[in-house]
């Protein structure tokens, strides 16, 4: 009791007496222009480390030693070791120093003279300011982005700033530093860079820095949380490892429980990042219950069933919901699998793209990446007819034929073209895509029309790197972000409306996004293509062809044909639940195995072979024949001449081939088409009621 007693006479005595109080904790914030704070209206109380001290607090000294232009390399153009800055920030003899170099050091009087130099420059440095004060803590940065705007980004800057971001790690562990990790911080956020030069923090970046810095230094990241669409009532994919991810204050270990089993994860660092990698198990249509647990909070996720996952995405066909289908009402109604068997999660944009002005709360949420939103359902008429028309008519397919519950997730957005839903890194790595973010609402990737809805949607804006749904990766970096970690069974993909007028430039870029779903949700990740449907645009039978032979060339692609279903005038077709039992048919033969009675696979055209009085075509139509949709010949056939004229064609149907008659004259024909305008009545199906899918086919030289 008399120690207690002392020891509260002691506090007392301190607080009465500041100037015997600990001396407040020196912080010295080291870097380039992006630390001094340079393109802001007022550095001095704009820039990060003004709002870092701020976030601090009294206890804490925080001073800016940056120097704009500055290289890390001592041989560089600019060395920081030289200047007044670094040479304050010694005398200064900080307790903490957060070091944010190397930006500089990409230029071409710089990386390809030193670049060999940078990691042994970077720990001579650390090694300095260790030397003022042995007991220093430090932290070095990752470099923000550079984005592809800067004007030397293709030539140079985008490979030597990726292999100088690849050597900071490598000085943290030679020197037993922190690492901040300010790459990830901005990597998805270039609306909080100015421009130009595409590189500096603008006022809400400065504050986003000091922020990311203030977790680090602090370990507060606001206590147990889990990142992406984690929630009760979820289905998780049978027989696959699922990997879920959150932020937790530093220290903190999390504990998983999940069937029993208990999974932990590492003591979580200063980036506030824990993972933990645990097995789905078999399927079960028995409610299951997920719990993550943290020092101080836990979180638990009630009635989880395990079984198979799809999901549907696109634009707005895919969007078009039940609701407002051809017999949506009625299908919603009586189209219920049993009993506890299908799940759907729609994760909606927050603001549609149609011809109004965005709220200034869309704006900001699409700045933050905030965008999409939604929660996992049991099936019931009111979720289905919320549901995506072709999605729900795949899903209330799939959980009737298989014996494992079925979660579907729908994650789509209207008008949105391909390279909104392919990775950023995916987009830079690439020479002829990496200009697809240099001042993307004017440039020649997206189409016109898209162009000018999106404008309208930002009319209440002047950012010019304001984020949109047509924004490059902008719907992979809100919409599919949410669900990584976990495996999905397959994907139904339905889009290209807004990329039809440039066919090359997505038969280019589709492997990529194919490849990207891939890394993500697994390497064998079947994927099924909705081939465009009927429309009067002239572009669109051509790009129906790309489609074609993108799925026929592309490993566990596959295509849904859908000119049957379309309408001349409206792009927005209204009988969209065939299309989706079109498509369950196809996933259950392909990728379950399933005989659905009729073949689900759509022909391909083999080859041209002439014959007596004109050609052989044969078609691959499985295990049947070819006929045609309402027993009349065949229609849709074109020829296409050496001079460019296109003229009907008569064939016959031989079994799997048609044999198709030389036009009366001298003509010359050097392709042969179907279904290839863009509004067509072409009636060719396969014995089980796939209709045959556009092709266009050069003939052989004799």
């Amino acid at each position: 009791m008399r120690r207690r007693t002392l020891l509260l006479l002691l506090w007392s005595f301190l607080a009465l007496m500041p100037s015997l109080s600990a001396q407040r904790v020196r912080v010295a914030c080291i870097g380039n222009s992006v630390t001094y704070g340079y393109g802001l209206e007022d550095p001095a109380a704009q820039s990060y480390p003004t709002i870092l001290g701020q976030l601090l607090g009294e206890g804490y000294e925080v001073r800016n030693f940056g120097h704009s232009g500055s290289t890390l390399l001592r041989d560089g153009h600019n060395p920081y070791v030289e200047t007044k800055e670094f040479a304050a920030a010694l005398d200064f003899k900080p307790d903490v120093a957060v070091i944010h170099l190397g930006l500089n050091d990409t230029d071409p009087r710089n990386f390809p003279h030193y670049r060999d130099r940078f990691v042994a420059d970077y720990c001579a440095l650390v090694d300095t300011l260790r030397a003022v004060n042995p007991e220093m803590e430090i932290r070095i940065c990752s470099m923000t982005p550079i984005f592809p705007c800067h004007s030397r980004y293709i030539s140079s800057t985008h490979d030597w700033y990726r292999i100088l971001q690849g050597l900071i790690p490598r000085v943290a562990e030679a020197r037993q530093t922190g690492l901040i990790d300010l790459y990830e911080a901005f990597r998805h956020r270039p609306d909080l860079i100015t421009d130009p030069p595409t590189l500096h923090p603008n006022a809400r970046g400065a504050r986003h820095l000091a922020e990311t810095v203030f977790r680090s230094l602090t370990g507060d990241y606001g206590g147990l949380s889990l990142d992406g669409a984690w929630q009760p009532h979820m289905v998780l994919r049978q027989g696959m490892t699922h990997t879920i991810t959150g932020h937790a204050d530093r220290g903190d270990r999390i504990t998983l429980r999940w069937r029993g089993e208990r999974y932990l994860s590492a003591p979580v660092g200063d980036d506030g990042k824990w993972s933990i990698t645990f097995p789905a198990g078999e399927a079960t249509g028995e409610p299951q219950v997920l719990s993550v647990e943290g020092n101080e909070k836990k979180i638990t996720l009630p009635d989880l069933l395990v079984g198979e996952v799809w999901l549907v995405s696109g634009q707005s066909n895919m969007a078009f919901s039940l609701r407002n289908a051809t017999g949506g009402s009625d299908y919603a109604a009586t189209r219920h699998p049993r009993q506890g068997t299908l799940r759907l999660l729609r994760l909606r944009p927050f603001a549609e793209t149609d011809s109004r002005p965005w709220s200034e709360e869309a704006l900001r949420r699409a700045n933050e990446l905030d965008f999409y939103h939604g929660e996992w359902k049991a099936v019931s008429t009111e979720t289905a007819l919320d549901f995506s028309a072709v999605g729900y008519a795949f899903a209330s397919q799939m959980a009737s034929k298989l014996d494992v519950p079925v979660g579907v997730i729908e994650i789509d957005n209207g008008g949105t073209p391909l390279t909104s839903w392919v990775s950023r890194d995916l987009l830079e790595d690439d020479p002829r895509f990496a200009k697809v973010f240099d001042h993307w609402r004017v440039n020649d990737y997206t189409m016109r029309w898209c162009r000018e809805r999106m404008e309208t949607n930002l009319q209440l804006t002047k950012d010019p790197f304001q984020r949109h749904s047509y924004d490059p990766s902008f719907n992979e970096e809100t919409g599919y972000r949410l669900i990584y970690g976990q495996s999905l069974s397959g994907v139904l993909w339905y889009q290209g409306e807004s990329d039809a007028e440039n066919a090359e430039q997505y038969g280019l870029l589709f492997p990529h996004f194919v490849r990207d779903l891939r890394r993500h949700f697994g390497a064998d990740l079947p994927v099924l293509t909705v081939q465009l449907s009927n429309l009067d645009r002239p572009s669109w039978g051509r790009f129906r062809d790309l489609q074609r032979r993108m799925a026929e060339e592309m490993k566990g692609v596959s295509l849904v044909t859908s000119y049957d279903l379309g309408e001349r005038g409206d792009v927005h077709y209204h009988d969209k639940t065939p299309l989706g039992e079109r498509a369950a048919r196809l996933a259950l033969q392909t990728v379950y195995g399933h005989r659905t009675g009729a073949e689900a696979t759509a022909a391909r055209p083999l080859r041209i072979e002439a014959c007596a009085d004109g050609w052989r075509l044969s078609l691959d139509a499985g295990e049947g024949t070819l006929e045609t949709s309402d027993g009349a010949v065949v229609r849709g056939l074109l020829g296409e001449t050496l001079d460019g004229q296109w003229i009907p064609l008569r064939g016959e149907i031989d079994g799997a081939s048609l044999r198709i008659k030389h036009p009366e004259g001298a003509l010359r024909i050097v392709s042969i088409a179907y279904a290839f305008t863009g509004w067509t009545d072409a009636n060719l199906h396969t014995a089980g009621g796939q209709p045959v899918p556009t092709f266009i086919l050069p003939i052989p030289e004799r």
